[in-house]
């Protein structure tokens, strides 16, 4: 076609390999200069920029536009540069492909889909020409470095005396153990638990001492049919194993720290009914704090579980003080015979205007009748439940001896504030009465008793009853008793090893009315707040022997209040052995 006709055809754009194109670009020196080029140079110049197709991973844009370098333009380019993909084997390359030819006369018409031009990032084109620098100097480009694995060396072999030193360790601590077995055997033969003299001394011996097993003591705390205390019976077993003592205390007896609502037994449960146990607990600990005894168990009983307990010798006869109404009927007044299934009921009930002292006493009238079946029963089945602990040790022991009944000694009075009647009980009369119920008690907290040692001057005798409850009369514990470190001792000697302690070893010698020496003795014993050694003027002249039964033996049965060591502060144990709640 001519030039100058009307319709020139364009030139036909010839598109051009990026290997083509990285050919002519000039390869540089370190130092900046131009370097020879090996390759021939391009044969004809191209009428057009060329799209320069490239050679990349699939998915990727396959033509750039290739601008002009150093004033060259594309076809004044080296053209037979070959560049190796430096990860991959390149893919072959594609053939430059021209534009279809039109018939004369008529423009080219334009492709159906024509490949967008892209533009390189700075990094790719400094990775490009630096692969087309390595191919114009007849390199290779060198494969991306590999990582190794770390293959660290083995720890140095420990040296020889270190490992002779771990063998003889292992050695010497495999023949200790026959050694430690024979001599954990000897200390268990050997002890002297519960002997607190010196070592190897025997009862007849200056030095011997022993713990006091304290007088067994628990609460029987009643409950209705909604969880609610409804009595408080407070046992001891003060005549060793046959008898004691009961203690019937009001629900409404003023505690000895009021506060937060808590003025009286009663609300000392009720403030925490939400937790039964916790709440048994309180009320027993208030209890022990107004008896100033501890109390080694509580013992719950429901109706149910008074049913079961007086069952074996039901119908229980007695005679009833007062007419009392209930679920199943009216128990007159006089003598009556009352069924298990009864007497929970009965011991719960209040008349209309009644005090509770009354109720006492009628609580008073069944437990007798009831301890006095027991034990004209002679059957081993008439206490149900162990024997050895809970409401069976003490029912057993109460029926097998004498029994004192007592009720707490107070009035009742209106507070102040108003209010219901509270009752406040006499501390005078209450401390005498718990001197002749519990005659070696606990102590209700650490602190609240003053513990005493009292040991023989004399000889190896018993130390008297009377001198034991002298000290319990002085709110004091004899938690250990035994010899003196001799027996020459003509007058009672008292020593103390806190000065605070001077004014009760004054009180407690005026109360033995002796004249012998109170002195301060740093050194003494920290195990009790007290010693007192027994002398002639206290014990006398005559021969001191000890008799089959023990002092251990009056003050408490033996065993029956668990730990003996445990006599500075008590225990107290929840046990629900019938009925439950």
């Amino acid at each position: 076609m001519a030039a100058g006709g009307a319709g020139a055809a364009p030139a036909v754009t010839k598109r051009e390999s990026l290997r083509e194109a990285l050919a002519r670009i000039p390869d540089l020196d370190r130092d900046g200069a131009e370097a020879p080029v090996d390759a021939p140079a391009a044969a004809a110049a191209a009428p057009a920029p060329a799209a320069v197709a490239l050679d990349v991973a699939p998915g990727a844009v396959d033509t750039v536009a290739v601008p002009e370098v150093d004033g060259r333009s594309a076809s004044e380019a080296p053209a037979d540069v070959s560049v190796e993909e430096p990860v991959h084997e390149p893919s072959p390359e594609p053939e430059a492909r021209e534009a279809p030819s039109e018939p004369d006369g008529e423009p080219p018409s334009e492709p159906s889909q024509r490949e967008p031009d892209v533009e390189l990032d700075p990094a790719s084109l400094t990775a490009l020409g630096a692969a087309a620098e390595a191919a114009a100097r007849g390199g290779s480009t060198p494969p991306p470095p590999r990582r190794g694995r770390r293959h660290p060396s083995p720890p140095p072999r420990p040296p020889w005396w270190r490992r002779l030193a771990f063998a003889l360790a292992v050695v010497a601590l495999v023949g200790a153990i026959p050694l430690l077995g024979r001599t954990g055997y000897r200390l268990v033969t050997e002890s002297t638990d519960g002997k607190l003299g010196n070592s190897g001394a025997g009862p007849d011996d200056p030095g011997y001492e022993e713990l006091v097993q304290s007088t067994p003591t628990a609460l029987v705390v009643q409950k209705d049919a909604e969880g609610l205390p409804v009595a408080l019976t407070f046992l001891s077993l003060s005549n060793g194993t046959e008898g004691g003592s009961v203690i019937f205390v009001p629900l409404d007896t003023a505690v000895t720290q009021p506060g937060f609502g808590v003025d009286r037994l009663r609300t000392s449960y009720t403030a925490v009914a939400d937790d039964p146990v916790g709440a048994t607990n309180q009320i027993a600990s208030q209890t022990a704090k107004v008896l100033n005894v501890g109390i080694d168990e509580v013992i719950v009983l429901d109706d149910r579980g008074w049913s079961q307990l007086v069952a074996p010798v039901s119908p229980i006869a007695f005679d009833n003080p007062e007419p009392v109404d209930l679920a199943s009927g009216t128990v007159p007044s006089g003598p009556v015979s009352m069924e298990a299934d009864q007497v929970g009921p009965y011991l719960a009930a209040r008349r209309d205007g009644e005090s509770e002292q009354a109720a006492l006493y009628r609580q008073q009238a069944m437990w007798k009748a009831w301890l006095a079946a027991v034990a004209a029963s002679g059957r081993p089945d008439a206490v149900p439940g162990e024997t050895g602990t809970g409401i069976g040790l003490f029912a057993r022991t109460l029926a097998a001896g004498p029994v004192d009944y007592d009720n707490l000694p107070g009035e009742f009075n209106t507070p102040a504030d108003g209010g219901l009647p509270r009752f406040e009980p006499d501390a005078g009369a209450v401390s005498e009465l718990v001197v002749h119920a519990v005659p070696a008690p606990d102590s209700p907290f650490p602190g609240a008793r003053t513990t005493v040692r009292v040991l023989n001057g004399v000889g190896p005798g018993d130390i008297p009853a009377e001198v034991i409850r002298d000290i319990s009369s002085l709110n004091g514990s004899v938690t250990v008793v035994g010899n003196g470190p001799s027996f020459d001792y003509r007058e009672t000697a008292i020593v103390y090893r806190d000065a605070s302690r001077k004014d009760y070893a004054l009180l407690l010698k005026a109360r033995l009315g002796i004249e012998g020496e109170v002195r301060l003795d740093p050194t003494a014993s920290d195990t009790v707040d007290l010693t007192v050694i027994l002398g002639r003027d206290v014990l006398g002249d005559g021969p001191q022997t000890r008799s089959s039964s023990s002092t251990t033996t009056l003050l408490g049965a033996p065993g029956a209040s668990g730990d003996a060591g445990s006599s500075t502060s008590s225990t107290t144990s929840t046990t629900e052995p019938l009925g439950g709640m």
